[in-house]
């Protein structure tokens, strides 16, 4: 597109052809879809891209699957966050665990101090 309208700014300006692509997933999803929506709206712009045996219809399915995309990225990092926060509280429960035994260790080796049979069968 840059190539085939580089004396267009109407089009450079409008499908922000000059703008340094986004380096992270979601940005760079958005970036291309609002091209994509951009490009569409303009069928006079996508008229020279028949020569390279891009269509319309092509155009269309690529924003389809673009969306598609987005929606998976989406549901993805909403996993992915679901994921750690049950990591957090999983890693929460551990160390109240480890909180708990240490206090009943300390307690059975009071407790059980005289005894080093029932000491070695608490694994102390």
């Amino acid at each position: 597109m840059r190539i085939l309208n580089e004396n267009n700014t109407l089009v450079q300006t409008a499908l922000k052809l000059e703008d340094a692509r986004k380096i992270t997933e979601t940005a760079y999803q958005n970036q291309a879809e609002e091209f994509y929506t951009t490009l569409l709206e303009h069928p006079e712009w996508i008229a020279p891209l028949k020569e390279f045996s891009i269509s319309e219809e092509i155009l269309r399915e690529d924003l389809m699957v673009l969306k598609e995309l987005k929606a998976a990225t989406i549901s993805k990092n909403t996993e992915s966050k679901e994921a750690q926060a049950a990591l957090g509280k999983r890693d929460e429960a551990l160390e109240q665990l480890f909180d708990w035994t240490g206090r009943y260790k300390k307690v059975a080796r009071l407790a059980l101090r005289g005894n080093k049979e029932l000491l070695g069968l608490l694994g102390l």
